[in-house]
């Protein structure tokens, strides 16, 4: 069941990431930034507990999330807009 759920939020970022890198989608890299620092530290946070529960959602989600997140960076690079910029 893990594995199901891990492979449907895979499936759901494929379709997003392809129209990102064909620049169908201008996404905001900031805020693709922030949600990549959310997930991994929910992760990291994960880590540490004693949890018995799946990590497989949250390992699908960083995947999905750093995938756009590196596509966008890879596509606009060099055009970032001033919403992406760290002024």
């Amino acid at each position: 069941m893990e594995l199901l759920v891990f492979l449907i939020i895979l499936a759901g970022d494929i379709p997003y990431a392809i129209r990102v890198w064909q620049k169908k989608i201008e996404n905001n890299i900031t805020s693709w930034f922030l949600w990549s620092l959310v997930i991994c530290a929910l992760i990291l946070n994960y880590s540490k507990s004693d949890s018995q529960e799946s990590i497989w959602a949250l390992v699908g989600t960083a995947i999905a999330v750093l995938s756009i997140l590196i596509i966008s960076i890879i596509k606009r690079w060099g055009k970032f807009e001033p919403m992406d910029k760290w002024d």
